[in-house]
């Protein structure tokens, strides 16, 4: 019986090899198989890209050849009109002036010729409105919307068939560039008759004149509406592909114009795009003549492009074709390669896994079994912890990267209302302690799982007995296959310390003011200094932007500094007239054992240490061993002490006012006394924070 569990034991491990060693081969052959579908559909696409490349090209070819080849018709009816010998014979004798010595019938007979030339001319070659203008009564003529015109060299017209459209900035602007002797194309544009029109200049030289050396005479301007005779050359008979389309588009600054209808029912010069757009098929016609690729068209559809520029124009063609309608015929034949592959590789898939399951019963008895094993120690595991955790006065829970409870102890139980450390478990912080300490604790528990370090933070919680502080500890802890990793917090409850030390720090307050207000009782002539500087040097702390600690002694030990007065003999602290060297000395004496009186008393920063520093840079007579440097602090004081004593009025003399004082205060800066940056700091108060309108009681007469 042994020996036959020895073997079964020995058989699963087996079994469990085999198993993953056949799935393993099966992944390996479908990955394989969908590397080989992908790899012969990419070749194929590639194959049919190339198809595409060729036809679209070819197309784009032959609709520019076919629009090239009608401008080129227009601008050999202009020339055709330039080279009449009749017209060049008038237009000479205009340029050297004998038209004004002819007799006035022989004029209006040329000029009625020329313009039977024109209108013939336009009537026949399509230079006329598709709807003439109706007429009008009485000898009004209305501007109409095409025709041919006949100007001087100075753009001034000579003689126009009817309905010639009035000057334009396009006509000017063609004339002014036939002038260097080449014909120039009038731009499409929206004319008079709200339609697309297109135009033609071609300059007129004598007869015996060479074209482009000798000077032109005047131009031919031809204007006609672009129809659907023009728009039909963008269409290629023959063609099988029904998304296939071909437009004329220009750049115009920063935006690309569609010159030509679009499929979606855009007329002629009714949309603009952004040149920027990205992945823009006109964008890249225009930019790469000639190129191919996979765009985005006006409609936001993906589309295979190319592009060929028209020469003497601005304008680019653009030949496209749906993306769905061109690899459709690819991409159904690798969606049928993929279905039949994956049903084969799904179907030994499910074979493998029926022979699998067949032994799997077994190994799935004793897997229940090792897991009931497991539990159970991991249920001692949590009996201990909770033994443990449960003796300690602050809350320990831990939780999920989901904010959810893993464990807790008693203590956090009793701090959030729960019957039992269990209730928590699996209910996430929200639910448990409410929404807003939840959101407080969740986000450093983030900042502890990202950077996997320990962190603390102080939280102040506001309840209906007052506000709870608490102080948690936040202690990454690492995962495994069976556990996510968490976070394991340790709540303290600081509230009745932290009350505790507010007591405390009042009633050092008030014995602080109790020993300043012995010490102004007994000094009349400066009562009211030490409340001053200690006021000053807290405004020059808070300008610094020195730490609340450093700036809360600051503040006990300016209004401390001079609690050795109540050792001077009342006589000399309100004698008016001038003292004595010893006197002096005596009062530096008394001021300076003051410190010793508050060797004993609690503070929570070094106020005596300050105070002594205070002491030694007023007094440096009197600490001849005296080493190292004096406290920032001290600085900081004895700069207040010299300003409030400058500024503040006595029964003998008045204050000086503040702008003196700020200017000596600055000459002892430059003279090294000081340190500059508790100077800088008063300044700037005074200058810039209202400080000269806030102290300017100081100077005020009378006993202080």
């Amino acid at each position: 019986m042994v020996a036959g569990e020895a073997g079964g034991r020995e058989r699963l491990p087996r079994g469990m090899w085999v198993f993953a060693a056949s799935i393993a081969v099966l992944v390996l052959v479908a990955v394989a198989g969908v590397w080989g579908i992908l790899a012969f559909v990419g070749s194929e696409k590639e194959r049919d890209m190339r198809m595409w490349q060729s036809r679209l090209g070819v197309v784009a070819e032959a609709r520019q050849a076919a629009v090239a080849g009608w401008v080129e018709r227009q601008f050999e009816v202009m020339r055709r009109l330039a080279e009449n010998e009749s017209l060049q014979l008038y237009m000479t004798e205009i340029e050297v002036g004998l038209i004004e010595n002819r007799p006035a019938d022989d004029v209006a007979a040329e000029v009625g010729y020329l313009r039977n030339l024109l209108v013939v001319t336009a009537e026949q070659t399509g230079f006329v409105a598709a709807t003439r203008p109706a007429e009008v009564e009485a000898n009004v003529q209305r501007a109409g919307g095409a025709g041919i015109a006949l100007v001087d060299s100075s753009g001034k017209l000579i003689v126009a068939s009817p309905h010639m459209p009035p000057s334009s900035p396009e006509i000017r602007a063609a004339i002014r560039m036939a002038a260097s002797g080449q014909r120039a194309l009038i731009d499409i544009h929206i004319g008079v008759s709200n339609e697309p029109m297109i135009g033609f200049v071609t300059p007129v030289y004598g007869i015996q004149a060479t074209p482009g050396k000798d000077p032109h005479l005047g131009f031919v301007v031809g204007v006609r509406p672009l129809n659907k005779e023009f728009y039909d050359l963008l269409v290629q008979p023959g063609t099988t592909e029904t998304s296939g389309e071909t437009y004329l588009v220009r750049p115009s600054g920063a935006t690309i114009q569609y010159l030509t209808p679009l499929a979606d029912g855009t007329g002629p010069l009714k949309k603009t795009i952004d040149a920027g757009t990205s992945n823009l098929d006109a964008a890249l016609a225009i930019e790469k003549p000639g190129g191919f690729g996979v765009r985005s068209n006006y409609a936001g559809q993906r589309v295979l492009v190319t592009g060929r520029k028209v020469p003497e124009t601005p304008w680019t063609l653009v030949r496209t074709v749906s993306e769905a309608e061109s690899l459709a015929p690819i991409e159904r034949r690798a969606n049928l390669l993929l279905t039949v592959f994956l049903s084969i590789a799904a179907g030994l898939v499910v074979v493998v896994i029926a022979v699998w399951r067949h032994g799997s019963s077994v190994r799935a008895a004793r897997a229940a079994e090792a897991h009931r094993t497991m539990a159970q120690r991991l249920e001692a595991v949590l009996k201990l912890m909770r033994l443990v955790t449960d003796s300690q006065p602050a809350a320990v829970a831990l939780v999920d990267g989901s904010d959810k409870f893993m464990f807790a102890n008693r203590t956090a139980a009793n701090w959030y209302e729960m019957d039992h450390p269990k209730s928590m478990l699996g209910k996430t912080m929200a639910n448990v302690i409410g929404p807003v300490k939840a959101k407080a604790y969740s986000e450093i528990n983030r900042v502890v799982l990202a950077k996997f370090e320990p962190d603390s933070k102080v939280f102040t919680f506001a309840e209906k007995d007052g506000d709870r502080i608490v102080k948690s500890e936040h202690i990454p802890v690492p995962g495994d296959d069976r556990y996510p990793p968490g976070v394991l917090m340790v709540m303290e409850d600081l509230t009745e310390l932290t009350r505790e030390r507010v007591r405390r720090e009042q009633v050092l307050r008030q014995l602080v003011e109790t020993l300043v207000a012995v010490v102004d009782r007994r000094d009349p002539f400066s009562a009211d200094h030490s409340r001053r500087v200690r006021e000053v040097a807290s405004e020059v702390a808070g300008e610094m932007g020195l730490p609340h600690e450093e700036a809360e002694t600051i503040a006990i030990a300016s209004s401390l500094m001079n609690l050795g007065k109540i050792l001077v003999p009342q006589d000399l602290l309100t004698k008016t007239e001038g003292l004595s060297d010893d006197e002096r000395a005596e009062i530096r004496r008394c001021i300076i054992a003051g410190a010793d009186f508050l060797q004993g008393v609690a503070f929570d920063g070094p106020v005596v240490e300050t105070v002594r520093d205070i002491h030694r840079f007023l007094f440096p007579d009197e600490f001849p061993d005296a080493a190292g440097e004096v406290r920032l602090g001290a600085q900081v004081v004895a700069v207040a002490n010299a300003f409030v004593g400058m500024t503040s009025a006595r029964s003998w003399r008045k204050g000086m006012p503040i702008p003196d004082a700020c200017g000596k205060l600055a000459a002892e800066w430059s003279g090294g006394r000081y340190d500059p940056r508790p100077i800088a700091a008063l300044l700037n108060f005074v200058n810039n924070r209202n400080g000269l309108e806030r102290w300017k009681n100081f100077a005020e007469a009378g006993v202080n």
